[in-house]
């Protein structure tokens, strides 16, 4: 599909959370997976987050909107409280920092100038920790392994294979973090999620990344207790969350 289209399944995702749920108010709905990362392919979904901002009751007695996810015609939607998003930034989720790079969204016109307020500091929030980033990702393909184990799936395989150089690009210089979500082996991993390459050849390459990823996984841990995380974005993130709220009531 070609971006207007994409954005108009977003579009229309925002309008049925808001005419179908008791939802108020969506601050934008944001597209995640394949297209972020140059491995779409003609049968890719179109899976979003949903960011949306609680009531004021909900606020006032600090209860948060219970995540949840509907489908379409095209893909998913995960529906989530933008408390729980800001949280997914100071924890690196690959999900959440695909919001802030992704050209793919819908921001309500009221929220855009919060947003384009996360949009420039995007590049700090996705390197303020480094390595609860390797770590998350690290976990992720311990997760996926873990699947393939139990049943294969070509999709499973790949999606480890994505996650992988996600790590290497990440541990290496990069101007831009969408440096690091854009995929350089593309055509591999979209071999290995056709069935091209054979279950053999992956699997021997796959138990490599575990070990690999398994030795990230423990030295990141052992940095992150001496990492000198920068307390800026942190600090930002929590004014800029503040801002929407006394916004928004």
């Amino acid at each position: 599909m070609i971006k207007n289209e994409i954005i108009d399944v977003l579009r229309n995702r925002k309008a049925i959370i808001e005419k179908e749920t008791d939802i108020e108010k969506v601050f934008g709905v944001f597209l995640y997976g394949s297209q972020n990362y140059g491995l779409q392919d003609e049968a890719s979904d179109i899976d979003s987050i949903a960011v949306v901002v609680p009531t004021f009751e909900n606020v006032l007695f600090e209860a948060k909107i219970n995540s949840f996810t509907f489908e379409d015609d095209y893909g998913e939607c995960v529906v989530k409280d933008f408390r729980s998003w800001f949280k997914e930034f100071e924890k690196m989720g690959v999900p959440a920092l695909e919001t802030l790079f992704t050209p793919y969204y819908v921001c309500d016109e009221f929220y855009e100038q919060f947003y384009s307020r996360l949009a420039a500091i995007r590049e700090k929030i996705a390197v303020y920790s480094k390595n609860r980033f390797l770590i998350g990702v690290c976990a992720v393909i311990a997760k996926y392994n873990d699947s393939l184990n139990k049943e294969w799936k070509a999709k499973t395989a790949a999606s480890i294979f994505k996650n992988y150089g996600f790590i290497l690009r990440y541990s290496k210089y990069f101007d831009t973090f969408e440096e690091v979500l854009i995929a350089d082996n593309a055509d591999f991993i979209l071999n290995v999620k056709h069935g091209i390459v054979s279950k053999e050849e992956i699997l021997q390459k796959i138990e490599n990344i575990t070990q690999f990823a398994d030795g990230v996984f423990r030295m990141s841990v052992l940095r992150l207790k001496r990492e000198n995380v920068d307390r800026r974005v942190l600090q930002s993130l929590h004014d800029i969350q503040i801002e929407i709220a006394q916004a928004t009531y």
